[in-house]
């Protein structure tokens, strides 16, 4: 039996922020995935972090990230932005890379990869996009 990473959502309204913690390694993007769209009748927020702190994605096959984007596609809006926090080298350099594809897919929210939770936020609530 594969373990499952354990994810969940907490959503502060009043700074129209989403906090999603991952715990445990992610094997496929089909698993965060399926979690946000298990709150997709919840309203929408303009600001959205995944914390991997005490996670990994880097076992994910670099090609399901870019079906990943394309089925995120419906999430993404003009003034979101998304901020990965990911410590770790390997997993940081996936993000970068999901950042890219982000990028050149056209995906309309901005994406951008954080190695702390400080840098992060500071991003979210700052003008730059």
């Amino acid at each position: 039996m594969v373990a499952m990473a354990k994810l969940t959502k907490t959503i502060d309204h009043k700074s129209d922020m989403a906090v999603f913690t991952v715990d445990g390694d992610l094997d496929h993007s089909d698993e965060m995935l399926d979690f946000i769209e298990s709150h997709d009748n919840e309203k929408q927020v303009t600001r959205n972090l995944f914390d991997f702190r005490n996670a990994s994605w880097s076992s994910i096959p670099v090609d399901e990230f870019k079906v990943a984007i394309q089925r995120a596609r419906k999430f993404s809006g003009k003034g979101i932005k998304t901020a990965f926090v990911l410590p770790s080298d390997a997993d940081y350099g996936m993000g970068r890379m999901l950042s890219a594809l982000s990028e050149v897919s056209r995906y309309v929210s901005t994406i951008r990869v954080f190695r702390t939770i400080e840098a992060a936020t500071e991003w979210l609530f700052s003008q730059e996009n």
